[in-house]
């Protein structure tokens, strides 16, 4: 990161990427899909095996990750 600026995606990226490591703590199984023309989403694996999808989310300044739970 550098001092540089990071262009939106890089962020939601690097956030969605640092949640799913701390899932592992949990432990959660989590997927993270990157598609070609589209944000990344963070796919986080629920009781049932469901998935639940997380957003990182620009707000101004500030970035929130945000789901349905």
């Amino acid at each position: 990161m550098g001092g540089t600026a990071m262009v939106p995606c890089e962020t939601r990226f690097l956030l969605l990427v640092r949640l799913a490591w701390e899932l592992r703590a949990v432990p959660a199984t989590a997927v993270l899909v990157v598609p070609y023309y589209a944000e990344p989403v963070l796919y986080v694996g629920c009781r049932g095996g469901a998935r639940e999808p997380v957003l990182a989310v620009q707000r101004g300044a500030h970035w929130l990750l945000v789901w349905r739970g």
